[in-house]
């Protein structure tokens, strides 16, 4: 248990540290009505349309599909975006299902999260390593949990509630779950490869795989990174922000040269901490 939760405050003390306190480990915190357990995020039909509807607002945008599909990518946030940065950084995934994991709503937008259970897949050799169905024999299997649990599992219950409620096509919402997947990276400091991770769970995400296209990318004053060029759109359009910098929608040589400046540039200047 206390491996486990030193996982988590590794990720809150880490979110922090940008503005942003979205973990939380006290059960008593999830009394209120506006959480929501994420398998059961659709139980009341009504609410989640409330939430969809309350997210459009907060978003500028009475287009339900699009509220769907923001509401989704921001949930991608905050769910499997932290743990793939702890897998990059640390080799650590904390251990989030449908069941036990929950989202808070704040203001009409999907705020904290927090689990029931508090446990992580660390390997063996870990400082950290605790109880034994915890413990996993390679990165692979790591991976694998990651890619398994966090995204397909837990965000295909997201997924599935926002299809069903909003109509919003899978592809829009699983490509969503692209960038999380890759851009993980620039989070991820002085971890040994990051971009190659982020590749390698890509291509154990099947749903999401056939979404973006990624491409080798290189400055002088950077080491090399990758693009990742999204094959769907997340409907950002749809409001004032407008459309997003790897959005399918936009030319694709001018997304390159506009990417090669934003992550370059991220890259080059990424926390080192």
């Amino acid at each position: 248990m206390s491996g486990a939760l030193a996982v988590y405050e590794q990720l809150r003390e880490r979110w922090q540290l940008r503005g942003l306190d979205y973990w939380t480990t006290d059960p008593t915190d999830r009394a209120g009505d506006d959480w929501f357990r994420v398998s059961e995020i659709d139980a009341e039909p009504a609410r989640l349309d409330a939430l969809i509807a309350a997210f459009g607002a907060r978003a500028e945008t009475d287009n339900t599909k699009a509220a769907a599909s923001l509401l989704g990518k921001r949930i991608s946030s905050l769910i499997p975006f932290p743990a793939t940065v702890t897998w990059m950084r640390a080799r650590r995934v904390p251990i989030m299902r449908p069941d036990t994991t929950w989202v808070q709503f704040v203001d009409g937008a999907a705020a904290r999260v927090a689990v029931d259970d508090i446990a992580a897949w660390v390997l063996a050799n870990d400082e950290l390593a605790g109880a034994p169905d915890c413990i996993v024999v390679d990165d692979d299997t790591m991976l694998d949990h990651l890619a398994t649990v966090l995204y397909e599992q837990t965000m295909s219950a997201v997924i599935d509630a926002l299809h069903r409620h909003a109509r919003t096509g899978r592809r829009h919402l699983w490509g969503n779950l692209a960038l999380p997947a890759i851009n993980s990276a620039l989070w991820a400091g002085e971890a040994p490869d990051p971009w190659t991770d982020g590749r390698r769970l890509l291509d154990r995400l099947e749903p999401v795989r056939p979404t973006v296209e990624l491409l080798d990318a290189e400055r002088t004053d950077a080491d090399p990174f990758t693009l990742a060029l999204r094959r769907t759109c997340c409907l950002a359009y749809e409001t004032p922000h407008g459309y997003c910098a790897s959005c399918s929608l936009l030319d694709r040589d001018e997304r390159i040269i506009d990417l090669t400046a934003r992550i370059g540039d991220a890259w080059r200047d990424r926390d080192r901490t």
